[in-house]
């Protein structure tokens, strides 16, 4: 007779016998397993968001009267992803965002565009809050209070790209207080082809992973959002600042072209993603970088 056939045959024979209680030590595994399922997979599912919302304006304090679309926009993405939601690629192993690939992958994205097109009006500029706002975004999307050199303290990433968000709200509020300065066309065009850039660059990522390169493909499709969403912003914010320079251009219809095919890959999320996503994703990215580079010629 099999073993658990003789302790239910026992057991049938003495219903009264005391029931051994588990051991202590089952209990307090069963306990952790149980906290670190809702720590790390409840509390992860609940920071988890790697969509954009392509319907994000500035408000009126950071676009007042006379200020630049584009530095308004800039500074509305920034909070968006610092204010608005947790920013995760910061985050330390024990908080529950540690298991998620999708979320941070956006972010950092989101965070990269506005640094790369910071970094680029810095350097055509010598004024000091896009020189400051260029100097915070320069921090790397994942240090936290504790840090692996020296000083091995620090302020996280965060705080950081919120100062750069104050900087850039501070510039607009001078410029609109300033006279208007005219638009300059080089100055359009570097920062078009800046984002054609950065778009070629998410497109060439996700080749690499459909010709067999490691990584993950929802990491990577959430990263090719985060580019697109963040370049379509500033794309919009560029066109209303530069209204007049592209309608003599004769280039609008490139703005346009590119404007939509960065929508359509700001807004591929699938519930199962897999390579053909990725197909669609780099395609919709390398018309939308083809169009910027028209543009800018």
């Amino acid at each position: 007779m099999a073993w658990h056939h003789r302790i239910v045959f026992w057991r049938a024979r003495n219903p009264d016998a005391p029931r051994k209680p588990l051991p202590r030590w089952l209990l307090a595994g069963a306990a952790l397993v149980a906290a670190l399922l809702l720590w790390f997979g409840v509390g992860g599912l609940l920071l988890h968001d790697s969509r954009g919302d392509i319907a994000l304006r500035p408000g009126t304090a950071q676009l007042p009267a006379g200020g630049s679309a584009t530095v308004a926009m800039a500074a509305r993405l920034l909070q968006s992803q610092t204010e608005d939601r947790a920013f995760t690629p910061d985050d330390p192993w024990f908080f529950p965002s540690a298991l998620l690939r999708a979320t941070p992958r956006f972010q950092k994205s989101v965070v990269a565009v506005v640094a790369a097109w910071v970094t680029v009006a810095s350097t055509a500029s010598s004024d000091p809050d896009l020189a400051a706002a260029a100097q915070s975004l320069a921090v790397v999307p994942d240090q936290w209070w504790l840090q692996l050199r020296w000083p091995p303290f620090g302020r996280p990433s965060a705080h950081h790209y919120a100062d750069a968000q104050a900087a850039l709200e501070r510039l607009n509020a001078r410029l609109s207080a300033s006279p208007p300065a005219p638009r300059r066309a080089a100055d359009l065009a570097s920062a078009t082809a800046t984002l054609a850039a950065l778009v070629e660059a998410e497109a060439a990522r996700g080749d690499a992973l459909i010709r067999g390169g490691g990584g993950s493909i929802s990491a990577q499709l959430a990263g090719a959002r985060g580019t697109a969403f963040a370049a379509a912003m500033l794309l919009r914010g560029l066109r209303d600042d530069n209204a007049l320079l592209i309608r003599g251009s004769g280039r609008a219809a490139r703005w346009n072209l590119a404007l939509d095919a960065l929508d359509e890959a700001a807004a591929l999320d699938p519930l199962f993603p897999g390579r053909a996503d990725l197909v669609q994703s780099g395609y919709q990215l390398l018309q939308a970088a083809r169009a910027l580079r028209e543009a800018a010629a």
